[in-house]
């Protein structure tokens, strides 16, 4: 498994989360988990924090986890200030599919104000 070869990188990480949402639904449990993983080894490396948290933020609505969307969420609300040369900007793809319903609608406001 490609996380054992590079635990460091957040990558395989997101890799895994996202192949066991589409593969392994029954195993759902485990996807916010590597979600997470991968965004520590982004912060650790300081490298792709904004991706792997949308990417987080899309795999949590997806499995319905809206304690691990609000944690994105606030991690990119709070990122806001910072640069790096390997990242992405903020992604908003996903906001559509919140349910505010479940979430402080103030908080995706706030995240909206970052575009």
């Amino acid at each position: 498994m490609i996380v054992n070869a590079l635990p460091d990188h957040a990558l395989p990480w997101i890799g895994l989360a996202y192949g066991v949402m589409l593969i392994e639904p029954e195993n759902k449990a485990s996807v916010v988990p590597h979600a997470k993983k991968a965004v520590e080894a982004a912060k650790n490396r300081n490298k792709l924090v904004r991706h792997c948290l949308a990417y987080l933020a899309r795999l949590a609505i997806n499995v319905g986890d809206y304690d691990a969307l609000k944690f994105a969420s606030e991690e990119s609300i709070a990122d806001a200030k910072n640069y790096r040369e390997e990242d992405t900007r903020y992604e908003f793809d996903f906001v559509s599919r919140i349910d505010t319903s479940r979430i402080d609608p103030a908080l995706v406001q706030r995240y909206n104000a970052l575009a």
